[in-house]
């Protein structure tokens, strides 16, 4: 793993918005909350982290969507005083990362929270929670017609620790669905906080098969 240098919360909200904007699951929710408060979809296609009442309006509009109901606790749990990091991974370093510990993830990976192991799956037609894997497919489609899609947020307790992926499942299981298409070098944004390892969704990776 390369970093590339450390970034703040603002900048770790705007990629988490942008990655969701483009998510099968969560665009249109995304969208339609834009809509509904007036703002232009460039406030997170091209943000300006600079502008203090743009990073607090991303910030209200993440909680409004993803901060309530069944996504709360994905938000309201991680813990403070993650430091955030830009990097790049190696295609075999993002082979080694997990899903965040979540039903539908561990089924659809046997049990492995692999995203490897899950698109192996993909590929022999299994699914899970009889959901199709079209939303899989798609996003490697585009992800191997060169469209970007956002950076996939991953959190630890630290460097030596399992890397847990906090935004980007979807598209991580698209790009190891497709290795092909996989660059030398895959950007990332990555927090390490020794209290991940108490965030309900990191459960133990270290042991995952």
């Amino acid at each position: 793993m390369r970093v590339i240098g450390r970034v703040d919360e603002a900048e770790v909200i705007a990629e988490f918005l942008r990655g969701e904007l483009g998510s099968p699951r969560f665009g249109a929710r995304v969208r339609a909350r834009l809509e509904q408060d007036g703002r232009d979809v460039d406030v997170i296609e091209h943000p300006d982290t600079t502008n203090g009442a743009d990073n607090a309006y991303r910030a209200t509009l993440l909680h409004a969507y993803r901060g309530v109901g069944g996504s709360a606790p994905l938000l309201e749990s991680l813990p403070d005083g993650i430091e955030w990091s830009r990097v790049e991974l190696e295609p075999d370093e993002l082979r080694n990362v997990r899903y965040m510990d979540y039903p539908y993830w561990n089924e659809l990976s046997a049990g492995s929270r692999s995203p490897a192991r899950a698109a192996a799956g993909i590929r022999a037609g299994v699914t899970a929670m009889d959901r199709p894997n079209d939303a899989f497919h798609a996003v490697a489609e585009r992800i191997c017609a060169g469209e970007a899609l956002g950076t996939p947020i991953l959190v630890a307790p630290d460097v030596n620790a399992p890397l847990v992926i906090l935004e980007g499942h979807t598209r991580v299981t698209a790009m190891l669905l497709r290795p092909e298409c996989l660059p030398e070098r895959l950007d990332a944004i990555v927090g390490h906080a020794p209290a991940v390892r108490s965030w309900m969704f990191y459960g133990t990776p270290e042991v995952a098969a």
